[in-house]
C-alpha cells in the first residue's frame, strides 16, 4: 500500500545465537514494530513505533538497526545511524485530494510527519528515552502511480539535517 489509510500491523521478531547452537557470537535481540492507520473522509492519522534491543547483550553490526530516510527520521540520510539498541516513533496526518482517504486508488496527498528517534550500539548508557533523542519533521506531496508512489518533499532534523525528499516506490 502505498499510502495506508486504515489498519494497523504489529511485527514481533525474538533471535538468539550462541556459541552452543555453532555460532561464534551470543548474542539475544528483541525487534518490535507496530504500525497504524485511520482515516475521517479525505483525512489520514497515522503511527508507527519501532524498538529495537539487545536484551544486554552487543548486537552484531549485521543485525542492527537502521535510522535514517524517509520514514525512519526523514532528514537524515538513509541509514545514518545505526545500532543493537534503537527507537523511532512517528506520527502524521495527510489528505487526499479529491476523495475520502479510503476510496480504492492512492490519489495525490499532502502530508506532514513528526519523528523522534536514537540508536546505539551498546546497552552501555542506554536509557529510555535517550539523553540525546533526535526530533525531526517533514511535509511531502506523494502521487499514487503505475510505477508506484512519488513522495516529494522537504524534511529536517532539528535544524542541522534539512533537505529535500524525492522518492519513487515503496518505502521499505
Amino acid at each position: 500500500v502505498a499510502f495506508p489509510s486504515r489498519g494497523g500491523r504489529l511485527q514481533v521478531d525474538s533471535s538468539r545465537a550462541d556459541s552452543v547452537m555453532g555460532g561464534n557470537i551470543t548474542f539475544e535481540q528483541l525487534r518490535i514494530e507496530a504500525l497504524g492507520a485511520v482515516s475521517v473522509g479525505p483525512v489520514t492519522a497515522t503511527g508507527s513505533l519501532l524498538t529495537s534491543s539487545g536484551l544486554g547483550t552487543e548486537v552484531p553490526f549485521y543485525r542492527a538497526e537502521s535510522i535514517g530516510g524517509i520514514e525512519r527520521l526523514t532528514g537524515l540520510e538513509r541509514d545514518a545511524v545505526s545500532g543493537g539498541y534503537a527507537a523511532v516513533a512517528r506520527v502524521g496526518l495527510s489528505y487526499r485530494f479529491g476523495a475520502d482517504a479510503t476510496a480504492p486508488g492512492d490519489g495525490l496527498r499532502i502530508g506532514v510527519s513528526g519523528e523522534t528517534g536514537q540508536a546505539q550500539p551498546t546497552s552501555v548508557g542506554w536509557s529510555w528515552p535517550p539523553d540525546d533523542m533526535l526530533l525531526g519533521a517533514s511535509i511531502w506531496l506523494g502521487l499514487g502511480t503505475p510505477l508506484g508512489p512519488i513522495t516529494v518533499g522537504f524534511a529536517d532534523v532539528e535544524g542541522r539535517k534539512a533537505g529535500w525528499i524525492f522518492q519513487i516506490g515503496a518505502v521499505r
